[in-house]
Parts: structure tokens; C-alpha cells; sequence
């Protein structure tokens, strides 16, 4: 049962990447930097083993922020490309008018 849950969450995570990231929008350079809040959650069994990198062709450069508000900060000053963020930093955020993309 935990084991169909983490492919469960892998094959959601890969798809956020497939659609964040369509053919052709990396095709030079196919690295990203995705942000993650330090929780242990079953997609993370796909960070550590190298999952999603192997998935998707590309070369993933994982940070790991304490909060969420640093995650959002990270990711308003472009440090990542995407990121696990939370809902109270998001509605903060968008409520003081920070244009983000959600998905």
C-alpha cells in the first residue's frame, strides 16, 4: 500500500515536471532547479533514488528550504523554477500581488 501511494505521488510529480516543462522549452539546456519544503512525503522516495532525473531526461538540481516562505522567496528572486511552496505563503503572496503561476 505505501508503496503504490509513492508512485502514486512520483507519477503526479513527474507529470507537474512534463507540464511545466514541455519538449522544446529547456531543449539547450535541460537542467532545472525545483524547490522543496523539508518534509518527508512519499514523492520524495523518487528524489532520492534519482526518479524523476531518469523519468524525464532531466538534469534536476533539488533544494531544500526550511519554510515555505523561504521556498517563495527563492523562487521570486529565480533561484528555482518551481517549487513546493504551501498554502499560507501562496496566499500571502498572492494577495500582496506577487504574480505566480499555480499548479
Amino acid at each position: 500500500m505505501l508503496l503504490r501511494r509513492i508512485i502514486g505521488w512520483a507519477r503526479i510529480l513527474l507529470g507537474v515536471l512534463v507540464l511545466a516543462f514541455p519538449v522544446g522549452s529547456l531543449a539547450a539546456d535541460q537542467r532545472v532547479s525545483i524547490g522543496f519544503i523539508a518534509t518527508y512525503t512519499p514523492w520524495m522516495a523518487g528524489v532520492a533514488s534519482g526518479y524523476y532525473e531518469t523519468a524525464t531526461g532531466y538534469e534536476i538540481e533539488w533544494r531544500e528550504y526550511g519554510s515555505g516562505i523561504e521556498a517563495l522567496a527563492a523562487l521570486s528572486r529565480g533561484e528555482v523554477q518551481i517549487s513546493q511552496i504551501g498554502i499560507t505563503p501562496v496566499a500571502g503572496a498572492v494577495s500582496a500581488g506577487l504574480a505566480l503561476e499555480l499548479f
